[in-house]
């Protein structure tokens, strides 16, 4: 602060000290008001409180994914379309929504919203939590101006940090709320977060209020966390946005909420998240490092910055195109690619492993790995079981009980009967029932949806033929084979026979396909086989071909 600007304050602190020893209590409050409103503007807390938000959203965090390099969001992010959930407001009704279009307007008069409460519902892996944190970057670089939106204050509140701070509907207060959180921010110890500030911002509609992650406050405190949500959201005339997964969510316990789903990727939204992946990827683990190197070397080994990137731009289309090209050139994974956690582990392994088509068991064990250990840890919402591998026994027999069934839906007391057994041999403690498991791995790993006294059901259908192919290859040998063979000409068991043959020998399916030459789906299955896995002779895939030819 400028020698001018301390002689004042302490000039004003001096005088109000004085005005509050002389009038008592009452005056004291509103000298302590108007001081920490002076604070605000002599040093700039308003300006510090956004570099502080900037800082802790520059960087976009897959939790529970520990090999991505640092990646920056604004660099990275694709918006997410949505929909309007409820019968609320008309203007939103039948329309494909992005977050810009529900938000105020910069030419809208003060207090106009078209939904100043907000409730945006997904399931795992689709980007709540991303979206509060791009609207947060945005609305503290003044990135709402390019999207045409009123200028907001933003607040994001992570229920998981505070939900135990709850005690009754209108504890805390939400100014003294966001004061802590502000102190907790990067460089923020030793800020003076003025209180009264936030107050009167509140009640003067000019903030975004983000409170994200209803769904993760414990089952037996979500109800007063939401009556709390919801009594600052009737207190304060603010734009408000609650993130939730649909599990969490009740909207009984909230006046005048407009619900907004979030909704599937389609493909350009993915064909411009691999876009955008690939670019950011190329010059961050590659192209940046060579150009910075280069500058330490003789001069004539220079590589300028323009040179550096335009190198990155090239070996990024490329790397996309290829990615893309594989993608869409396998149904099942496009399907599979439909929100931005499934798509990045996807991107991941392509980077890594370049060809997709060889490796989809690894992008199906690494989705397992991140939803049913990694993930569950990092977001602290964590399953019983903390071992990814286990969980995933204990699904197996329940996936391959389902094909049996020729079904995707049971109920939850079947379900349990279904893993009863394996439950038991993995977790001795009894405490950890079979509904509580299914529980468990619907609300919080995202696998299942439904339950709550509906049929559940696995969030893809190639999860469950994933898992029953698991299974039926830890079977005895002689006993999986069979279950295989007995379904071969069955459609309906094409992929789960697809990850069997790839888990096992594939030779023995090969042979089948090429005993029965006139079904051409087993035929074109056993083609896609061979051409994922090295372990079929040149023979047998000749043979392959030439009963294909003559179709």
């Amino acid at each position: 602060m400028t020698n001018l600007g301390q002689g004042l304050m302490s000039a004003l602190g001096n005088r109000m000290k004085q005005r509050g020893e002389a009038s008592g209590k009452l005056i004291d409050r509103a000298v302590d008001n108007a001081l920490d409103k002076t604070l605000t503007r002599l040093t700039g807390f308003h300006r510090q409180y956004l570099e502080a938000l900037r800082t802790r959203c520059v960087d976009l965090n897959v939790e529970g994914y520990g090999g991505l390099p640092r990646l920056a969001l604004e660099d990275i992010y694709v918006e997410l379309r949505m929909h309007p959930g409820g019968q609320g407001n008309p203007t939103l009704q039948n329309r494909n929504l992005t977050i810009w279009n529900i938000l105020p307007k910069a030419n809208d008069p003060d207090g106009h919203f078209l939904a100043r409460l907000m409730a945006v519902i997904a399931g795992p892996g689709y980007g709540k939590t991303t979206l509060m944190q791009f609207l947060t970057l945005n609305f503290s670089n003044q990135g709402y101006l390019e999207k045409g939106a009123k200028e907001l204050i933003p607040v994001l509140l992570l229920f998981r940090d505070f939900h135990g701070q709850i005690k009754a509907p209108n504890e805390p207060k939400l100014p003294q709320l966001i004061v802590e959180t502000v102190q907790k921010l990067p460089r923020c110890e030793d800020l003076r977060a003025p209180e009264p500030w936030f107050k009167e911002k509140l009640q003067q509609g000019k903030c975004l209020v983000m409170l994200d992650g209803l769904d993760e406050v414990p089952d037996d405190q979500r109800e007063l966390a939401s009556h709390w949500a919801n009594w600052q959201m009737q207190n304060y005339p603010s734009q408000f946005i609650l993130t939730s997964r649909p599990h969490g969510y009740n909207s009984s316990l909230f006046k005048g909420m407009e619900r907004i789903d979030v909704l599937d990727f389609n493909n350009d939204q993915k064909r411009t998240f691999i876009e955008k992946w690939y670019r950011f990827i190329a010059w961050e683990t590659k192209w940046r490092w060579h150009w910075i190197e280069s500058q330490r070397q003789e001069p004539s080994k220079h590589l300028s910055e323009e040179q550096a990137k335009a190198q990155s731009q090239d070996d990024a289309d490329k790397a996309a195109a290829d990615l893309r090209r594989q993608l869409f050139a396998d149904r099942s994974l496009v399907d599979l690619a439909k929100n931005p956690l499934l798509l990045t582990i996807i991107a991941v392994g392509h980077k890594y492993k370049e060809r997709l088509p060889q490796r989809r068991l690894d992008v199906y064990r690494e989705i397992f790995q991140l939803l049913l250990e990694d993930r569950p840890y990092q977001r602290q919402t964590r399953l019983t079981i903390s071992n990814a591998a286990d969980n995933q026994t204990i699904l197996q027999p329940l996936a391959l009980q389902l094909m049996e069934a020729n079904s995707t839906q049971f109920k939850p007391r079947q379900g349990a009967e279904w893993i009863q057994q394996r439950l038991a041999e993995k977790y001795e403690d009894p405490a950890l029932t079979p509904t509580k498991f299914l529980e468990e791995i619907q609300q919080v790993s995202g696998l299942l949806v439904g339950g709550e006294g509906y049929s559940y059901e696995f969030t893809h259908k190639t999860f469950q033929e994933y898992l029953a192919a698991v299974e039926l290859s830890e079977c005895n040998l002689d006993l999986g084979e069979r279950k295989v063979m007995s379904h071969f000409a069955d459609e309906n068991w094409q992929e789960v026979i697809y990850f069997y043959a790839l888990l096992t020998d594939p030779v023995p399916i090969i042979e089948r396909a090429l005993e029965i030459p006139d079904n051409v789906h087993t035929l074109q299955l056993a083609m896609r086989i061979t051409d994922d896995t090295q372990l079929i002779d040149s023979n047998l895939k000749r043979a392959l071909i030439n009963a294909l030819s003559v179709l």
